[in-house]
Parts: structure tokens; C-alpha cells; sequence
């Protein structure tokens, strides 16, 4: 295989909802930079996450891994090399179920400043899944009353 892109597709599942796309890591996955390279790779090639939806939500419950800072700046590389800022995507949750992951949620969350996108670490799915709506539904609001001012 020439790229990575697909790596991911046993471990992580790439589903496109009405508002947003939904990535959920099979239970028990060990979460490598190399996973996440790949599942970036393939998220950044769906085309609803450039130019349709808005959000991400990142399900990490039931997993495992050994990131450190120095694996996250990579990932956080890649995403400032990879990511363009005219895509569509502007909010991501993580949603993880035990502290070692919300941890590493959170340091990305801070090394991530800036990257055009904004983060929030959750324990529970309902609340990212109400959050997200309620992020997207302010934007998209916040868009057509700039369009309407602007008319």
C-alpha cells in the first residue's frame, strides 16, 4: 500500500453524521501516533469533513496508550501541516472514559492553541454530542446573522 491512509480502518470507524463525523475507536485499541496519523490522514480526506460538517467527535472509551508529550507535538505537527483553515470543521470532542486519557486529551487540548478548531474533553457521550450541537447551532447562527448585516 502507498499510504497509510486506510491504516486506520480496523481500529477506528469513520462515520458521517447530520452534523458531524463521529470517530469511533474499537474497544480495547491500543491508541499509537501511528494510529492516529492514519485515522487523521483518512479523516482529512473525507470530503463532508472539509466541506460540509462542522464538528468532530473523537470516541475513545475502552482504549488504551502510551501517548506522551513528545507523540503529541507530532500529532499536533501534522495537523498544523495538514489542516486547512478553510475546511468547514471547527469544533472537536473527545470523549474518553478513565484519566489517563482524559489527561492526554487535555494536553493536547493545550498544545493544540493553533489550530482554528475548538476542543472540549468529555466523560460522558450525551453531553459532547449536546455540546457539539450547541456549538454548531451558535456558529451557524452567528453566520447568517453576519450574511443578513452584510445584505
Amino acid at each position: 500500500m502507498d499510504s497509510k491512509k486506510d491504516d486506520h480502518k480496523k481500529d477506528f470507524e469513520i462515520i458521517v453524521e447530520d452534523n458531524w463525523v463521529r470517530l469511533r475507536a474499537q474497544k480495547g485499541v491500543f491508541i499509537s501516533t501511528d494510529l492516529l496519523l492514519s485515522t487523521l490522514e483518512g479523516l482529512h480526506s473525507t470530503e463532508a469533513y472539509q466541506n460540509d460538517k462542522k464538528g468532530s467527535l473523537w470516541d475513545f472509551r475502552g482504549c488504551s496508550s502510551d501517548l506522551n508529550f513528545e507523540k503529541m507535538n507530532v500529532i499536533k505537527k501534522y495537523i498544523e501541516t495538514h489542516y486547512n483553515a478553510d475546511w468547514s470543521h471547527r469544533f472537536t470532542a473527545f470523549v474518553v472514559d478513565h484519566d489517563l486519557l482524559y489527561g492526554l486529551a487535555r494536553m493536547y487540548e493545550m498544545i493544540a492553541e493553533k489550530i482554528p478548531t475548538t476542543i472540549h474533553i468529555f466523560k460522558d457521550m450525551d453531553q459532547a454530542e449536546n455540546w457539539l450541537c450547541e456549538e454548531i447551532t451558535k456558529y451557524d447562527h452567528g453566520n447568517q446573522s453576519i450574511k443578513l448585516n452584510k445584505s
